[in-house]
């Protein structure tokens, strides 16, 4: 009975012998991932806070936060949130083009001259909401279009909506221009702005606006 005995603890402890040797290898395989994993994480965030690049954008950032620039700062979200690119030389010139922009001020005085069927319509909005953001004043007449095909008149405003100079901000109604008049009706140191659209382009968008296919009762293709 010894002998069994003796038999059944040998083979119940080769048994159990490597059981024991696997959890270990697993517990120093799980502590090694540990180490390696922590001194790489220290390692990049090292490198990261000692990036030139990094470490400049950042200077700029702050320098550029502490200047008095509302109408970067009005357009413009806070840029605290952008994502760190540790291997890119892209922050410098971002910080650049940033800088450069901040350094412009708003203008508030435009004559838009609108054209048909130029994306007139697109830009005209985009002036309008422009305006309404800046409470400015616009030329308005009895309708979007003024006196076309003749040219335009200064008396074809709403004069009563104009302020005490007799002038608007903005200026982006549909009209022939007529420079004398339109001068009339803005201010001096206005943008003259317009769109130029390729002829040929241009017509089939007209042809199809007016109708013209009644008129002329054909289409385009005839």
């Amino acid at each position: 009975m010894e002998h069994v005995q003796r038999f059944e603890e040998n083979m119940f402890a080769k048994i159990g012998k490597p059981a024991e040797q696997g959890q270990l290898s697993r517990q120093k395989i799980g502590i090694l991932f540990i180490i390696v994993f922590t001194i790489v994480a220290l390692t990049s965030l090292l490198s990261t806070r000692q990036n030139p690049y990094i470490h400049g954008i950042k200077q700029k950032i702050a320098q550029m936060q502490q200047q008095s620039v509302p109408a970067f700062r009005q357009y413009l979200p806070p840029i605290q949130g952008l994502q760190e690119d540790t291997g890119s030389r892209e922050w410098d010139s971002v910080a650049e083009s940033i800088i450069q922009e901040s350094s412009c001020s708003p203008y508030h005085h435009f004559m838009f001259l609108k054209t048909h069927k130029c994306a007139s319509s697109t830009v005209q909005n985009i002036f309008l909401r422009y305006g309404y953001q800046h409470n400015l004043t616009f030329a308005l007449g009895n309708g979007h279009i003024l006196g076309f095909p003749t040219k335009f008149n200064y008396n074809m405003l709403n004069l009563n909506l104009l302020n005490s100079s007799g002038v608007a901000d903005i200026f982006t109604l549909h009209s022939r221009l007529n420079i004398p008049e339109h001068q009339k009706a803005i201010y001096s140191d206005a943008k003259w702005i317009t769109i130029v659209r390729d002829p040929v382009q241009q017509f089939p968008s007209l042809f199809a606006y007016y109708e013209l296919k009644k008129f002329y009762r054909m289409d385009l293709e005839s």
